[in-house]
């Protein structure tokens, strides 16, 4: 069984049953392949022209050769995609635009993300050590008194187990005060060869604004300390969708930066 097709204005002479194989043979590709991601026809248009249509001289081997290239730099193409849209949806931050906390912590996260990366700060965990610290010690004080009091009878362990039980709350109670004193709501702390910079961040639940508060200490002018605050809009940097500007952020992140340091507003510099 035999028909003639048009290719570029010449007859083409092509065997039905071989036609109908290969027809077969891109089915089931497509249906393996490009079930997620379906293909660009404009520019695939020539690649499945060359499937469904091949010259009668062909052999058997050049057109499955041919398939075979086809086939692979398909399934090149369809990866480099996959890892295209994983790349992207990597960088893109989307939360919730009606939960306020959800907005704090991605705003939260791209202040330590841009400041550790970008401006060149390395972060100064101090508190968090502290508060690791005191974690850890009220943790094994109660894992301590438990263990004790489970190998030991009631009477004979209950004093150590007493001890270790106020010791537990004791050390709470100095984490506590620690989180609510000192380290207040300080989000990064961090420095480099000339400067030591603090931030604050803050954001009620019954608002949209969100507060940064920038302290930065200039250790070779005799501790030189200069503030800056700015309040904004969670609206300022996420759209409708709760996709976040990123760049518009880290553009009012530079600019506040560079206020804090110069002591200049943007529109005077």
């Amino acid at each position: 069984m035999r028909k003639y097709l048009v290719e570029r204005d010449r007859p083409v002479e092509i065997d039905v049953l071989r036609f109908l194989k290969c027809r077969l043979d891109f089915m089931w590709f497509c249906s393996l392949n490009l079930r997620k991601t379906p293909s660009k026809p404009s520019s695939k248009f020539s690649d499945i022209l060359s499937l469904i249509v091949y010259d009668s001289q062909d052999s058997e081997e050049d057109h499955l050769r041919r398939l075979c290239r086809i086939f692979v730099r398909r399934a090149i193409d369809q990866k480099q995609e996959q890892i295209d849209v994983v790349e992207k949806e990597k960088d893109v931050i989307k939360v919730n635009n009606y939960c306020v906390t959800d907005l704090k912590n991605a705003c939260d996260d791209y202040i330590i993300k841009y400041f550790t990366t970008e401006a060149g700060y390395n972060q100064v965990h101090t508190h968090t050590d502290v508060k690791l610290v005191l974690g850890y010690l009220a943790c094994g004080f109660a894992l301590s008194g438990g263990y004790y009091g489970y190998m030991v009878p009631f009477e004979e362990s209950k004093k150590l187990t007493l001890i270790c039980i106020l010791a537990y709350f004791i050390l709470n109670s100095i984490l506590f005060v620690y989180a609510f004193v000192f380290e207040k709501d300080v989000l990064f702390v961090g420095c480099d060869s000339n400067f030591k910079i603090s931030i604050h961040t803050n954001a009620k639940r019954s608002s949209d604004i969100y507060t940064i508060k920038f302290e930065l200490v200039e250790e070779k002018k005799i501790n030189r300390v200069s503030n800056y605050s700015i309040s904004k809009s969670f609206g300022s940097w996420f759209d409708v969708n709760g996709v976040m500007d990123q760049e518009r952020f880290e553009r009012t992140l530079n600019e506040s930066l560079e206020v804090v340091k110069t002591g200049k507003k943007p529109h005077d510099q």
